[in-house]
Order: C-alpha cells, then structure tokens, then sequence
C-alpha cells in the first residue's frame, strides 16, 4: 500500500474564536490508534489559515518505517500552539478525532478543546 491519504479539514470552534491571534502555529497530525505515540504524518501552518483543509500521506512521515500506511487506523489531532512548539503545553487549543480509517476519507475536525 502506497497511496494512503488522509485529507482533514481543520476548522477551529466558534466560542474559540476570540482566543486566537493568528500568530500560532497549528499542527495536525495523526498517529496509531494502537501503536507508539509518535505521529506517523504531520503538517502544520499558520492559525490565520483557519480553517483549512490539509493532506496526511507517507510523505508526511517523520520515520521512514513510520508511516500512515503503516497501521490500518489512527488518531487525528489539530493542535494550535502559541510557542510554536508541537509538544501540548496548557491553555493550548486542540481537537482530537479518534478510530479514523482510510475509509473515511476525509473527515472534519473541530479544535474545539483546551489542554488542561
């Protein structure tokens, strides 16, 4: 298998809105729903692009033996980081969407949520 894509359309919530800039960082990434921790596929753009649509594929990956086509389901964050960093720090912004497969296709998710 190597044309496994992802496509997710990141869009950030309403009551959220007033709590960004525009000058953040926003990542999506996914990662093995059962597997290591590390993201298998990464993207990441400025938070005054929201919402937008971005594409997860092999060519994504952060390990060559580590990607989407690795695992057969995954777990889809979209984090908006305000250090620019991609590791969760408190009052960072992020939606998680849980049991996407490539049947899915293309699924939407909502940064809806804020790291405690």
């Amino acid at each position: 298998n190597d044309g496994v894509s992802l496509t997710v359309t990141v869009a950030l919530a309403p009551e959220l809105a007033g709590a960004v800039t525009g000058n953040e960082t926003v990542f999506v990434f996914a990662r093995a729903a059962n597997g290591p921790p590390m993201p298998l596929a990464v993207n990441r753009f400025p938070s005054s692009a929201l919402p937008r649509t971005v594409t997860l594929t092999d060519a994504d990956a952060m390990a060559p033996n580590m990607t989407l086509s690795t695992f057969d389901t995954w777990t889809v964050t979209a984090r908006i980081s305000a250090s620019g960093n991609a590791t969760a720090v408190p009052g960072d912004l992020q939606g998680v969407r849980e049991g996407v497969t490539v049947d899915d296709g293309a699924i939407d998710l909502r940064i809806n949520d804020r790291v405690e």
